[in-house]
């Protein structure tokens, strides 16, 4: 007569190997995580200095950009696990035709993607950069 089921060491071997693949995959995953989130904030401070220069060319003043642009808010608002803000975006004074933005310095993995992704693009959003307009 045929029993059927699994011995105990079957059952042990695909535990094993299901522990095996979830050590893999987690980091991994993690790791996409804090890419997609450093990537979303890298375009989100491109389209912020975008909507900065509009609205300055438009306005001869930043009068909505800097502080109320939804893509600004988004740029300049915690993110990530503590909350960590990794940009400042800052005109000197509202007539000015000049926004800097600067990086927090942080050191949390989805500033530092984001500013990997703006620094290796060299486009005008890189942190650290003074936009004139």
């Amino acid at each position: 007569m045929k029993r059927a089921g699994f011995t105990m060491i079957e059952l042990i071997f695909v535990i094993v190997i299901l522990g095996i693949l979830a050590a893999v995959a987690i980091p991994r995953l993690a790791a996409t995580r804090n890419d997609a989130s450093g990537s979303k904030l890298a375009t989100e401070l491109a389209t912020c200095v975008n909507d900065a220069g509009a609205d300055y060319l438009m306005n001869e003043n930043f009068t909505l950009s800097v502080g109320a642009s939804p893509a600004c808010q988004a740029a300049v608002s915690p993110v990530g696990p503590g909350g960590v803000v990794c940009y400042t975006v800052q005109a000197a004074t509202p007539a000015a035709n000049q926004i800097t933005v600067t990086s927090s310095g942080s050191g949390a993995p989805v500033c530092v993607e984001a500013e990997a992704i703006s620094d290796v693009s060299l486009s005008t959003n890189a942190p650290g950069r003074i936009h004139t307009f």
